[in-house]
């Protein structure tokens, strides 16, 4: 049988168990301070799959929500996903993003007009305030983002 020894903290001698109460404290701190950012970025992207979801996750978002409308099998979605994935998570929380199968909401994809997929929508206080259709180009893409974070900056300024 192996048996573990624990050493005791010090200048030459590093144990990762905390050495008095103060070290276990600052460990949970961080644990929690952990946990809380993973579960922040959670709701930075947010998958819809219930229809009573629509009016707080978009409607009533106090930062400017990007409204993926998209389908699985859809083979331009699944190419700009991970692009809007991406400049969302750089904007560290600045923006949300939505995601909306339209198989499974059609009924919502029929209220936004959407006539192909990917649409993508941005929201703002309940208004659609930019919208596009497709995969863009970069400048189109950067231009779209960089409303957004001026839409929320004006939030801010409030």
């Amino acid at each position: 049988m192996f048996k573990m020894q624990v050493r005791p903290f010090s200048k030459d001698n590093w144990s990762p168990v905390a050495d008095d109460a103060s070290e276990a404290q600052a460990i949970d701190a961080t644990k929690q301070t952990m946990a809380e950012a993973k579960d922040a970025s959670q709701h930075i992207i947010v998958e819809m799959t219930e229809m009573s979801q629509w009016e707080p996750e978009v409607m009533k978002s106090e930062r400017p929500v990007v409204l993926d409308v998209y389908a699985d099998w859809c083979g331009p979605c699944r190419k700009l996903t991970p692009l809007l994935t991406d400049m969302v998570e750089a904007l560290n929380g600045e923006v949300r993003m939505v995601k909306v199968n339209s198989d499974n909401f059609p009924q919502l994809s029929q209220a936004l007009n959407v006539r192909a997929l990917p649409s993508v929508f941005l929201v703002f206080k309940g208004n659609v305030v930019d919208a596009f259709t497709g995969i863009p180009d970069k400048e189109k893409l950067e231009k779209f983002f960089t409303t957004a974070q001026v839409l929320n900056n004006l939030e801010g300024d409030e």
